[in-house]
């Protein structure tokens, strides 16, 4: 793996499409995972981005409530901006704990 995003909303820092399919409240992450690929491969890299799937070649793409990662040393992880170390973590999706103001015809929501 290259670089994986473990999403609860469509947007990363900057608006950043990265999860089209995600809501914030439908009880899941979906969780994106990028193979390595070659340079010449961009343009299927961005397709698979924009529209993505459990069996894109270079992105993966499936939802869940939780997920955890292991790893023999410390990989860098950003949670939300902020950056930390660690060889375990798990992420776990708490459908309804945060309750929300949101426009009427907001787009992050799963209606």
């Amino acid at each position: 793996m290259v670089i994986g995003a473990i999403c609860n909303g469509r947007q990363a820092g900057g608006g950043q499409v990265l999860a089209p399919k995600a809501y914030i409240n439908d009880g899941v992450f979906d969780v994106l995972i990028a193979r390595p690929f070659p340079i010449k491969a961009l343009e299927q890299v961005s397709k698979e981005v924009e529209k993505p799937t459990s069996e894109g070649e270079f992105i993966t793409w499936f939802q869940t409530s939780w997920l955890e990662s292991f790893a023999d040393k410390p990989i860098p992880v950003n949670l939300d901006g902020e950056p930390i170390y660690s060889k375990n973590i798990r992420y776990e999706l708490i459908s309804g704990l945060i309750k929300l103001i949101v426009p009427e015809n907001c787009p992050c929501i799963k209606k």
